[in-house]
């Protein structure tokens, strides 16, 4: 079965040595180094990340907190009851 394309071969920059059909030498190119782009590497600011971690810690003792609070406070009520109920 054929293709029904055109397979062209372009050579990497260290493979010019390749016939891709190209005259290199009649191509009066010279490569420029490619501009400086800042990148932002990093996905948050190390202060956020913690302010975060601080935030959310707060949150996860709070919610704890309360919940052992609740836990403890409907024990007490239970054996209270228990007490009234029982001889």
């Amino acid at each position: 079965m054929k293709a029904d394309f055109e397979e062209i071969k372009v050579p990497l920059h260290d493979d010019l040595d390749t016939p891709s059909g190209i005259d290199w030498k009649c191509v009066e190119l010279t490569p420029k180094k490619a501009p400086r782009v800042p990148r932002q590497i990093e996905p948050a600011p190390l202060w956020w990340v913690l302010a975060m971690v601080v935030f959310v810690g707060t949150f996860l003792g709070l919610l704890l907190g309360c919940g052992a609070h609740a836990a403890v406070s409907s024990f007490e009520l239970v054996v209270g009851w228990l007490r009234g109920v029982l001889p």
